[in-house]
């Protein structure tokens, strides 16, 4: 049940974040943050979506990267799973 009103609860935001990124002040990144904290750990889709587009574009990987080292640190280990390299061995 938790799984599903995450997943529920990150699609709408999700959905409200696109045109929120549109505005003067663009509320939608907050948005968009708050449905990736909440789809990454529920959803698998989410975290290979996550994953391609960091490999596809340095920009977004730059972008992503300097969110995952200033968020707590509870959300840095939910952001870090989207990382190219999680899988490998350190």
């Amino acid at each position: 049940m938790t799984r599903f009103l995450c997943q529920f609860f990150g699609i709408i935001f999700l959905i409200l974040s696109i045109p929120l990124l549109l505005t003067p002040i663009p509320f939608g990144l907050l948005f968009l943050l708050i449905s990736l904290l909440l789809l990454i750990p529920t959803s698998t889709r989410t975290v290979r979506v996550l994953r391609y587009l960091r490999r596809k574009s340095k920009l977004f990987d730059t972008l992503m990267h300097q969110a995952t080292s200033k968020a707590p640190s509870t959300y840095r280990r939910i952001l870090r799973r989207t990382e190219t390299d999680y899988l490998r061995p350190h």
